[in-house]
């Protein structure tokens, strides 16, 4: 593979061809019918191809996937060309997408494919929003300059389910847009999205992790589940404060959702006054500074209960105005359990959308206040990578890191409404589409 490939195909998907040996153009004669491990498409590909797949389990028994499947043809020495056939999809662990959802989406994915493509000064040639075989959806062709191979052509059809979003690629010369290879590629695509119903349970497949000082312990992804979960948690600390933060990644709305646990360790008893007032001045205030309208939650907790129940709580939810860096950010949760002169505060933020998600209703559940087991601070363990640095608290950042309740082989029996392609896309920057 060439470097002009690398920079064009590799600054727009993670493919796992990029470490192997490209088929060479006789290896490449032979065709297959390739259907997805989850079983959300199939369609005819050359052999030779390369897939990968990631799972990531957002509740008991439910999973969303992100898997990608391709194939690299080089025609040297008979042409001085390569082709490309890429079908890769996402899911949100998000609410259902709705026409006016996708409309938005589709315009950003082809506004991030003409930003992209500019730097090669690529042209479009065709775009439309038809969709295919009753799918949401939409069909863009690029034709831009590759300094080693000349004139390519790059063609991206993109397609929505209720929980899923699929690109089907082809890249090469642009006589190849036309023949007869292409059109069986693209036509023989059978999209059948839906999430799927996997055994297990959250909290037995998630690692427990406790913060510094053990005043808390939180649940998170044992394993990175890339474009989900690419980080394990950080932890950041000092005498009196605390905090573990974990950032989770919808790739098909892009948006983040970040939740950070607090721990924080006081001179004197705390009740519900003082609970309100930490939580007002530590938290709302960095968002807002209008509190009317907030109201509070409480419970007086019962010792004699088991694990969370035996301790008081407060609660909000708040709307803020969102971060310039993060326009989706509009919502707020604050939860937090005290005992004595120890506190811990849950805070989860996010879109209106994601918060509805199982992912996010569980996460504040995974989180277990443990103020009689608290020691001197250390560094938590963090088996899945380095120990992280410490983070900047004052507000989310937006690090590169989803459900409809459709199973693989269920059908929608009721025809799509039309899609608005009205809403005006997000600023983007010439970076890959479709990646986090």
């Amino acid at each position: 593979m060439t470097h002009g490939i690398k920079r064009s195909l590799l600054g727009l998907f993670t493919l796992s061809f990029a470490v192997a040996v490209p088929l060479s153009f006789a290896e490449a004669e032979d065709w297959m019918t390739f259907t997805s491990p989850s079983g959300v498409y199939q369609v005819r590909m050359p052999e030779g191809l390369k897939s990968s797949s990631t799972q990531f389990l957002v509740d008991d028994g439910l999973a969303v996937h992100s898997e990608e499947t391709s194939v690299l043809i080089d025609q040297r020495p008979y042409q001085n060309t390569m082709k490309s056939y890429i079908v890769k999809f996402d899911q949100t662990f998000g609410p259902p997408l709705t026409a006016d959802n996708v409309g938005q989406l589709l315009n950003e994915e082809f506004q991030n494919y003409i930003n992209y493509y500019s730097q090669f000064e690529g042209v479009v040639k065709h775009q439309d929003t038809e969709g295919y075989n009753g799918h949401w959806g939409g069909d863009i062709m690029i034709s831009y300059k590759d300094k080693e191979f000349g004139q390519q052509t790059i063609r991206a059809r993109i397609l929505y389910g209720d929980d899923t979003r699929l690109q089907q690629i082809i890249i090469g010369s642009d006589d190849l847009m036309n023949s007869f290879a292409t059109r069986d590629f693209m036509d023989t695509l059978i999209f059948d999205p839906g999430v799927s119903v996997v055994k297990g349970r959250v909290r037995e497949k998630w690692l427990t992790m406790e913060s510094p000082t053990g005043m808390f312990t939180m649940l998170y992804p044992g394993e990175k589940a890339p474009p989900y979960f690419t980080d394990p948690p950080k932890a950041s600390w000092d005498d009196k404060n605390e905090i573990v933060a974990a950032v989770f990644h919808d790739p098909v709305r892009n948006e983040n959702v970040y939740f950070n646990v607090y721990g924080y360790k006081f001179n004197t008893d705390l009740d519900f006054p003082a609970i309100q007032e930490i939580l007002t001045k530590r938290h709302i205030n960095k968002y807002r500074s209008a509190t009317k309208g907030i109201r509070f939650a409480k419970g007086i907790g019962d010792p004699k209960e088991e694990g969370m129940l035996k301790y008081p709580f407060m609660e909000t939810t708040y709307p803020i105005k969102p971060p310039k860096n993060l326009p989706y950010i509009s919502n707020v949760r604050l939860r937090s359990y005290h005992l004595g002169k120890n506190m811990i505060v849950m805070e989860t933020m996010t879109s209106n959308a994601l918060f509805t998600s199982s992912l996010v209703s569980n996460l504040m559940s995974f989180v277990n206040f443990q103020p009689d087991k608290m020691h001197e601070a250390v560094q938590p363990a963090t088996p899945t990578a380095d120990v992280p640095a410490p983070i900047d608290t004052t507000r989310p950042e937006d690090q590169p890191a989803v459900p409809s309740k459709l199973r693989p082989g269920q059908k929608e029996s009721d025809p799509k409404p039309a899609i608005n392609l009205s809403p005006a896309p997000k600023e983007a920057q010439p970076e890959a589409p479709a990646t986090p």
